[in-house]
């Protein structure tokens, strides 16, 4: 038995998110890229640089939404959600309850989700491990007791799977399947206990960061307008607001997004590993480039 989360609420709410965030960060980079040194400077990059972000995992969550579904048969219960999968033998399952009938109430996780997209991990003293792959509130939830965390789903009607569920293990399981539980290493512990994965990502990071700081600092001081350009005898040829310096850095973030969501996708696998270090490598090289632009254009101002 295939079913689908009820996700109307969840992807109408994320979508309208994702429109916001898009019109703030538009707004913002065309201000920076149009606008002299204003009092606004550092709100127009702070959106740009937190807002960036934040579009990522909108658009991972809403991709979680439209892939979510839950397969329910006589060996176990199956739940996949965006990149993420679990795997859950019939006899490893202890209970399976309506949500709003346990006690203490679960805790929603804290972290990035709204009404009609609640996913991601929580940690309670009285219930352990919890795993939510959730659409819908307590009413309309079921969790799935295991021997040392619960799974927290949202099925389309709730006892219509109990009562499936019921009947499956009366008739047993055909064959034994193990237990999995896999999650996209984006922010992992195990992508950030590998000494060589956090210092390439994060210097690609800081080299961004610290030019962004640089930038906001140096910016007041410049003249009215600054070369953005050289010809091909490398005389200036183009000319801006100071304010534009900013969108350098800012395209440096952009990538090093990028390169991060890249190169976790090739982290994934053991055998790509080398090649996900040299993609994270990438974004350190990208963040010298750019200081060495920043400088060169600075100095000849």
């Amino acid at each position: 038995m295939i079913l689908k989360p009820p996700r109307t609420k969840g992807l109408v709410i994320g979508i309208l998110l994702l429109v916001i965030l898009s019109a703030a960060i538009t707004t913002s980079v065309i201000q920076l890229a149009s606008e002299t040194v204003t009092p606004f400077l550092g709100i127009w990059t702070s959106l740009v640089v937190i807002g960036l972000p934040l579009i990522a995992l909108n658009i991972y969550r809403i991709y979680g939404l439209i892939t979510a579904q839950y397969i329910l048969d006589r060996d176990g219960v199956y739940v996949r959600w965006g990149l993420s999968r679990v795997q859950i033998p019939l006899g490893k399952i202890k209970d399976v309850v309506p949500q709003n009938e346990i006690t203490p109430r679960l805790s929603k996780r804290f972290g990035f989700w709204w009404p009609g997209c609640v996913v991601g991990k929580s940690q309670s003293k009285s219930h352990g491990s919890i795993d939510f792959f959730a659409t819908s509130t307590a009413r309309g939830n079921i969790v799935i007791a295991l021997e040392n965390r619960k799974i927290v789903i949202s099925p389309p009607d709730v006892q219509a799977f109990i009562r499936t569920f019921a009947d499956t293990v009366q008739m047993g399981s055909l064959e034994e399947i193990p237990e999995l539980s896999e999650h996209p290493d984006f922010f992992s512990a195990r992508l950030w206990e590998d000494r060589s994965a956090r210092i390439t990502i994060l210097g690609g990071l800081s080299t961004i960061l610290i030019l962004l700081a640089f930038l906001a600092l140096r910016v007041p001081n410049l003249p009215s307008m600054v070369p953005f350009g050289f010809d091909r005898a490398g005389v200036p040829d183009i000319f801006v607001p100071p304010a534009r310096l900013l969108l350098l850095p800012l395209v440096g973030g952009v990538f090093w997004l990028v390169d991060l969501i890249l190169g976790s996708w090739l982290y994934r696998q053991e055998g790509n590993r080398p090649i996900a270090y040299l993609v994270w490598g990438v974004g350190v090289l990208m963040g010298g480039i750019l200081w060495i632009a920043v400088i060169n254009l600075i100095t000849t101002s």
